[in-house]
């Protein structure tokens, strides 16, 4: 092997390791990048659903709050007679204004609610005493679910005969049931004009008229032998629907929000216009796996049935950049890997080159004789083993010295060179070739017998000594001794048998081949 072929396939073999090495790094670290942004996904759906579950049984919670409100004041109301226990604060009714009467809150009024009315306390007590009467034997139990569930605004029953019962309390300086109640989201979503099914109804969000800010309300229609009369209602403010919203997920990618059947916000961790839309896709697909849409990522599950749904939204670039995040330490890792391979590729290869370069004469490209040695290793067991023959054939230039006196080394150093390639253009691909050092020669020919080995040698001899060489133009002969091995010869014994020949040719005159 010369040094250009060495080389070529060096480099070749350096160029593999290296395109290995790279399509895994990059593989690696694309499989990691994938295994982060699924992950993150898979977070951000086990965060939703989990969230989604808690929202849903509280907001179940409340309503059957609400609907056990509903059901007890319809059967209480129902056992209504005129013999029914009279509740003590009916006789606390009094006129507050000429066009209003409220639950007297006097200190003998220990009740903890409010009642409020359009009309006066007579009036109201004669038609409708039955209902108010109704009404005000749950003061405890709106009062105590009001003081258990602080997340709770306001509990209360407006019936349709104009008056308005509450906890807690409210000053009725500050706040008097009035007309324009019936105006209200509470009202007007779940009367029956709008709710023929008498079912409960979770409001869009409005603006409180006791001044406690923007809520929702959960509402049940009460029907009173079987007519519509009043609706029983919890309120939800915005930070308690904030609370539910509040996630480890909401930054850096994305955020949940609350949202109606029409797509307007009902809750948002920040601040908002009340009436804001939002696109969010198909509502009715109600999947809860993830909806990809203008550049975007959807979580959407419905809470309340038709009325109110779960929306997470994240940018899909934020999802990108979080998951190269948390993929930086790892692909850290695999490019120090990398660059430490490509050490390692550098330092193999220059072992190799170093060993290399050992076993080969840097002046022909030929094997040195440590290399032929290294060589002929595996061939001469393989023929003895086999029982082939095989030969040496030993060359050396004639008259070598003269050359150097006359013309100098480096015309010397041309003609070993320009030797070195007639004789591996000539020798077979089996065959191997050596410097023995200083202007000889080495052929070791496997499958070869004497005959064989002196006919390559006669070639080569012929080669050179019809080729004009260097620019000099200097007429070259070689001389050279062929040996074929006999049965499990060593091979410096074959080598001495060849060199006897060499002595012969050159003592024979030259420019000849012996055996």
């Amino acid at each position: 092997m010369d040094i250009m072929k060495f080389n070529m396939t060096n480099q070749v073999n350096k160029l593999l390791k290296v395109i290995i090495i790279v399509v895994s790094t990059v593989i690696l670290a694309a499989l990691t990048y994938n295994y982060f942004h699924n992950s993150l996904q898979n977070e951000a759906r086990l965060d939703f659903n989990n969230r989604a579950r808690l929202i849903k049984t509280y907001l179940n919670l409340l309503g059957s709050h609400v609907n056990s409100f509903k059901r007890d004041i319809e059967y209480s109301y129902h056992l209504e007679s005129n013999n029914s226990a009279i509740h003590p604060g009916l006789q606390q009714l009094k006129n507050f204004d000429k066009n209003h009467y409220i639950l007297s809150n006097d200190s003998e009024n220990n009740l903890q609610v409010t009642l409020s009315g359009i009309g006066t306390a007579d009036k109201a007590l004669q038609l409708h005493g039955k209902e108010i009467n109704t009404i005000l034997k749950f003061s405890s139990r709106f009062n105590s679910i009001a003081a258990s569930l602080p997340e709770i605004t306001w509990v209360y029953y407006t019936s349709i005969n104009k008056f308005l019962f509450v906890a807690p309390t409210i000053n009725p300086d500050e706040y008097l049931f009035d007309e324009p109640d019936y105006q209200r989201n509470f009202w007007q979503e779940a009367q029956p004009e709008n709710n023929p099914e008498h079912k409960q109804i979770i409001t869009k969000l409005y603006n409180d008229a006791a001044g406690q800010g923007l809520m929702v309300t959960i509402s049940s229609p009460v029907l009173l032998d079987n007519r519509f009369m009043g609706i029983v209602s919890l309120d939800l403010g915005l930070d308690f629907l904030r609370s539910l919203l509040i996630s480890d997920l909401n930054s850096p990618l994305g955020e949940s929000i609350l949202v109606d059947e029409s797509s307007f916000l009902v809750g948002k961790v920040e601040d908002f216009t009340i009436g804001t839309q939002i696109e969010v896709p198909d509502l009715a697909d109600n999947t809860q796996g993830f909806i990809h849409a203008d550049d975007k990522h959807w979580l959407i599950t419905e809470l309340v049935d038709g009325e109110l749904w779960l929306v997470h939204v994240f940018e899909n670039n934020k999802i990108i950049m979080a998951s190269v995040i948390k993929s930086i330490p790892v692909w850290t890792i695999l490019f120090i890997t990398l660059a430490l391979a490509f050490v390692l590729i550098k330092l193999q290869e220059a072992h190799k080159q170093v060993v290399e370069l050992s076993r080969i004469d840097p002046l022909t490209g030929l094997l040195n004789r440590r290399g032929l040695y290294e060589s002929i290793k595996q061939p001469v067991s393989f023929s003895k083993r086999h029982h082939n023959s095989w030969s040496v054939v030993i060359m050396d230039i004639d008259y070598f010295k003269k050359v150097n006196d006359t013309y100098g080394h480096n015309i010397g150093d041309e003609v070993i060179q320009e030797v070195g390639r007639l004789m591996n253009d000539i020798i077979r691909n089996s065959d191997i070739a050596a410097r023995w050092g200083g202007e000889e020669f080495l052929l070791f020919l496997p499958d070869t017998n004497a005959q064989m080995a002196c006919h390559i040698a006669d070639k080569l001899l012929e080669a050179v000594s019809t080729q004009q060489i260097t620019n000099n133009k200097l007429n070259i002969t070689l001389s050279s001794g062929c040996a074929e091995a006999k049965a499990d010869e060593p091979f410096d014994e074959v080598l001495k048998r060849a060199d006897i020949k060499l002595y012969e040719a050159k003592e024979k005159g030259r420019n000849q081949n012996q055996r």
